[in-house]
């Protein structure tokens, strides 16, 4: 006797009357089912009509919810001199279907600038070294109807954390997380005889696709 409403990517609203309860799941997944299930297999026979005392394991999911966090970006190489100057400052863009002409890399201490140009508009972003930053960009990020038109007036800018790594001595990979959605990107930059190739991921293709882009 219960009733929901659906999002996408596993955003689930559970209305349950008898219970006098409501269940709001926030998720990105490929198994929508799976979601589902869990709640009817741990939540359900849980829920009871009268108070209930806490419990040592309500204790412990307490604890363990208050620690949890994204996981950032583990550098495999130290950032030295050699991998700041493998990261050329400017890349001009060979033509791509994202639409990025131009991008400029800017290192501040431990810190990182990522500036892309995308069809004539500038959008930096600031990325951490073991840390996330935190800030808001206009710059549209994995969004399920895009393609509408309109679909993105009235929006203010999004919330973002961004954090960075080197994977090895001559790749520098960027993640950028939409933090009032479930979505995220990755960019990933190798840089060889001073020109980069960059891969794009978005989230939502759930590791199917990457587009690829070089420098000029």
């Amino acid at each position: 006797n219960s009733y929901r409403g659906d999002g996408a990517y596993g955003q689930y609203m559970l209305m349950l009357p008898e219970l006098d309860a409501v269940i709001a799941i926030t998720e990105e997944s490929a198994d929508l089912q799976g979601a589902l299930d869990l709640v009817w297999e741990h939540l359900l026979p849980s829920f009871q009509n009268k108070p209930i005392k806490e419990s040592p394991a309500q204790t412990a999911l307490k604890e363990r919810l208050a620690k949890l966090a994204l996981p950032l970006p583990k550098s495999n190489s130290d950032a030295t001199a050699r991998n700041i100057k493998a990261a050329k400052k400017f890349f001009e863009m060979q033509s791509n279907e994202l639409g990025i002409t131009n991008v400029n890399i800017a290192f501040q201490g431990s810190d990182c600038r990522l500036m892309l140009k995308i069809n004539d508009t500038m959008y930096p972003l600031f990325f951490g070294e073991g840390q996330w930053k935190y800030m808001t960009t206009p710059k549209i990020g994995p969004y399920l109807v895009a393609g509408i038109k309109g679909s993105m007036e009235g929006l203010p800018p999004s919330q973002v954390a961004g954090s960075y790594a080197w994977l090895d001595d001559n790749t520098l990979q960027f993640k950028l997380r939409y933090i009032e959605s479930p979505h995220s990107e990755t960019y990933t930059c190798r840089f060889n005889a001073g020109k980069m190739t960059m891969e794009y991921e978005k989230s939502t293709d759930f590791g199917g696709k990457k587009t690829v882009l070089n420098s000029k």
